[in-house]
């Protein structure tokens, strides 16, 4: 074959490098048809005893039926908790999915899901309902909540230690893939990554650890 024949083949290989290396380096970033999101991953801290890390912050959002939900409804109840959006095309769906499979895993009705919307500008309650049924969602347990402005889910997010903000960059959402477990008592008792299994079968055993040292009465 003649060298200048080998040339479409050297263009197309380049080609095909360049969006490879590209892909590559964008990896870590999700982006969606509105709104971006970009992923963050807050440490976190080593806790294998389960000794309380932090209050959980007083709040009072809009759940998913549009009534109200508050930090003191949940009092009384071990919890479970992420924060995601229905437009996230990244990681929200498989955090989503991870604790549909919570809501599976722990049989015991006592032990509360909440889902914390970032994107008040889009999440209406109805919108939250309809992407909670498809995931199953008994929402007796699972509450999803949104706010009508920035400032109270960020300063919830703030409260829990968890990133969820705007970005500088225009139209993304940066968000934490961690899940946390707060206990009857209000208190933060583990954060764990989403993207480890073993973390993940770990949150369901503490969560049930905690409901058997403290059933609602």
């Amino acid at each position: 074959m003649r060298i200048q024949n080998l040339a479409p083949f050297i263009v197309v290989f380049i080609a095909g490098t360049s969006v490879g290396l590209y892909a590559v380096l964008k990896s870590g970033e999700h982006y969606l048809n509105e709104k971006p999101a970009r992923q963050v991953s807050d440490a976190p801290p080593a806790n294998p005893e389960l000794a309380p890390l932090w209050d959980s912050p007083d709040f009072t959002l809009t759940n998913q039926q549009g009534g109200e939900t508050s930090e003191r409804d949940l009092r009384g109840h071990v919890w479970i908790s992420d924060f995601i959006f229905t437009q996230c095309g990244g990681s929200c769906p498989v955090m989503t999915a991870k604790m549909a499979r919570l809501q599976k895993e722990i049989a015991d009705p006592s032990v509360k899901l909440v889902s914390f919307s970032v994107d008040p500008d889009h999440d209406t309650p109805a919108l939250l309902k309809a992407y909670g049924q498809k995931y199953q969602a008994d929402f007796s347990r699972w509450s999803f909540l949104c706010s009508p402005g920035h400032k109270a889910i960020w300063d919830v997010a703030k409260g829990m230690k968890i990133t969820a903000e705007a970005s500088d960059q225009q139209d993304q959402i940066l968000h934490s893939d961690r899940f946390l477990l707060t206990d009857a008592d209000g208190h933060v008792r583990g954060v764990y990554d989403s993207a480890d299994d073993r973390a993940m079968t770990r949150l369901a055993a503490d969560a049930l650890k905690l409901s058997s040292q403290h059933k609602p009465g």
